[in-house]
Parts: structure tokens; C-alpha cells; sequence
């Protein structure tokens, strides 16, 4: 009978250590799949901290765009005309011809031409004006520029026949 009541507690004994191992290997592989999970959620939300920095970067571009956007577009094209005449008695020349071109519209921005023709004493205070245009707030670009020399008559002049243009963001 000792025997017998050992051999049972054995077999109870075996069937527990079974249930146990089982048990043990269900944990196993339950704990191995949680671990896959969260390495995916931890390369997730490096992936969205990612993301929140460039969306916190293109936010503050868009800012500095806006910024200057205003800076940009703070002039108008009709007071432009003012100006470039503005700019011209600074300079000590006399603009004999103005004459807006046709608006050039592209995805981003439009330009603004103006064709100008300035006559001055000789070529340095040609040059002040090119120089005073090009440092203008409104931001004006030469395209092209042709000048002659006037020798005759008693006051000689130099004639400067430009295009001048100017961009306003869209």
C-alpha cells in the first residue's frame, strides 16, 4: 500500500508538474508576443515624435514665410511707380519715360516689370541711381540695362534705358 499511495502521489505529482510546465510555456510565448508588441509601439512613437518635430518645423516655417510674405507684398504695384520716380530725384537723374510691362504670373509669385529710361550728367551719378534702385526696400531686380552717351550740345548726358522688376508673393 506504501507503494501504491506512492506511485499515486508521483502520478499527482507528474500530472501537476505537467500542468505547470504547460502553464509555464503559455506564459513563455504570451510574454514573447507582448515583447514584439511594444518594440513595434516603441518604433511607433519614435516615428511620431518624428513627426511632431517636422510638424513643429514646417509650423514655424510657415511663420517665417508668412513673415516675409508681408515684408514682400507690404508694396503695391501702383505705388511702385512712385517710388522708382522717388528713387530717381534722390539720385540727381531725371526719368524721361516709365512704362509698366505686362504682369509675368507664376505658381508662387508675380513679377512686376516696369521699363524706365533716365537720363543723368555723366556716368557716376547714372551709377548712384543703379546703386540706390538695387538698395530700395521694395526690393527692385535690373533685367537688362543699355545706356548711350550724349556728347553733344553744351551739356552732355548719359541715357539709361532699364527693366526693372519687382515680386509679390501669391
Amino acid at each position: 500500500m506504501d507503494m501504491e499511495m506512492i506511485m499515486r502521489k508521483f502520478r499527482d505529482n507528474a500530472f501537476g508538474l505537467l500542468i505547470v510546465a504547460i502553464c509555464v510555456i503559455f506564459a513563455y510565448k504570451t510574454y514573447v508576443k507582448k515583447e514584439e508588441g511594444l518594440k513595434t509601439l516603441s518604433g511607433s512613437a519614435d516615428t511620431e515624435k518624428k513627426k511632431n518635430e517636422l510638424l513643429t518645423e514646417i509650423s514655424t516655417l510657415e511663420k517665417k514665410y508668412s513673415f516675409f510674405k508681408d515684408h514682400v507684398n507690404a508694396k503695391a504695384p501702383a505705388t511702385m511707380i512712385t517710388s522708382l520716380g522717388n528713387i530717381a530725384k534722390d539720385s540727381s537723374v531725371k526719368m524721361t519715360s516709365i512704362r509698366p510691362k505686362a504682369e509675368e504670373k507664376a505658381a508662387d509669385y508675380t513679377r512686376y516689370p516696369f521699363e524706365l529710361s533716365v537720363t543723368g550728367p555723366d556716368f557716376h551719378t547714372i551709377a548712384r541711381f543703379v546703386s540706390n534702385l538695387e538698395r530700395a526696400p521694395e526690393q527692385y531686380e535690373i533685367d537688362s540695362l543699355d545706356f548711350s552717351f550724349d556728347r553733344e550740345g553744351s551739356n552732355p548726358t548719359m541715357t539709361v534705358r532699364l527693366t526693372v522688376s519687382t515680386i509679390l508673393l501669391n
